[in-house]
Order: C-alpha cells, then sequence, then structure tokens
C-alpha cells in the first residue's frame, strides 16, 4: 500500500468508522423486514388469489390458491423480495469493504506505542493543530513536548505504519 493511500485511510477513520455502524444497523433492520416479508409473501398471494363470493365465474375450473402454492414451492420469488434481497447484497459488500478499511487502521494504530498512537490518532484522524498537541502535552503525557518533539513522534510512527501497511 502507497504512502498516500495510508494517509488517506487515516484521515477517513472517523467518517468510515461512523458510516460502518450506521450501515450495519440498517442492514440489521433490512434483513428483518426481508423475514417479515418472506413470511407473508404466500399468505398474501393467496388471498389476493381467492375468487370472491357472488361474483360471476368463468367457464373454467380455478384452483387460483393452489396454483399459487405450487408456484411457491416451484421457487417463486415476488419482485420485491428479490429486490430487497438485492439491495441487502450490495449494503452488505459496503459493509465488507468499510470492515477492511477500518480494520487496517486499527491494526496500525495497534502495532505503535501509546504516545505514538496518541499524535497519530489526535493530529491525522481528529485533525488537530500541532499547537493544540503540544499545549495538551502535559496532560497527555505528564510533561510538556514541544511541536518538533511531536512531529519526530509522528515521523516515527508513520515509518512504522507504512511498513506494516507495504
Amino acid at each position: 500500500m502507497q504512502p498516500h493511500e495510508v494517509d488517506k485511510l487515516l484521515g477517513e477513520y472517523r467518517t468510515n468508522k461512523a458510516r460502518l455502524a450506521e450501515l450495519e444497523l440498517r442492514n440489521i433492520e433490512r434483513r428483518a423486514r426481508l423475514a417479515s416479508a418472506q413470511e407473508k409473501a404466500l399468505e398474501g398471494d393467496a388471498i389476493r388469489a381467492q375468487q370472491y363470493t357472488g361474483m360471476p365465474h368463468g367457464n373454467a375450473v380455478g384452483r387460483p390458491v393452489e396454483d399459487l402454492a405450487l408456484h411457491y414451492v416451484d421457487g417463486y420469488v415476488p419482485q420485491i423480495i428479490r429486490d430487497e434481497r438485492s439491495d441487502i447484497e450490495a449494503e452488505q459488500r459496503e459493509i465488507d469493504c468499510l470492515r477492511m478499511r477500518v480494520k487496517r487502521v486499527d491494526v496500525w494504530l495497534w502495532c505503535l506505542d501509546i504516545r505514538a498512537r496518541y499524535v497519530i490518532s489526535a493530529q491525522m484522524i481528529e485533525g488537530h493543530t500541532w499547537q493544540r498537541l503540544e499545549d495538551g502535552s502535559s496532560a497527555v503525557f505528564g510533561y510538556h513536548m514541544t511541536a518538533g518533539g511531536l512531529r519526530k513522534i509522528k515521523r516515527r510512527a508513520m515509518e512504522t505504519i507504512y511498513a506494516v501497511a507495504a
């Protein structure tokens, strides 16, 4: 993986993680709706296939509910269910892609020590300025660090990440 791709994934980490969580929740809801629609499909179609009493009948003897049941047994799936399955599959592919992107960044951060992880997270993922990192370094590290020292930590951390991502 190229350094610019690594930088891009680090910068998109928060957005990707939030999008992943949203898609996973949406996917769970969609699968529940699909299961409910599948359970009710035959029943709903059977009600529509029944003949109404008091209506004139045609010449042929028909068994519309029986024909419909056989149609379902042969593997018929209503269009609305096929469309929903297709949407769920497309959403699942996006979830899988985002999961890989998020997992990559998690692995990169895991390989860093706590100081490097903080600097990379704060500067590249959160977008904090070097001045803000320097001002908060006493609270985080227990001692003051200059922006130059923080940049040095970042440079070493990025070398480690690039090595892991290569």
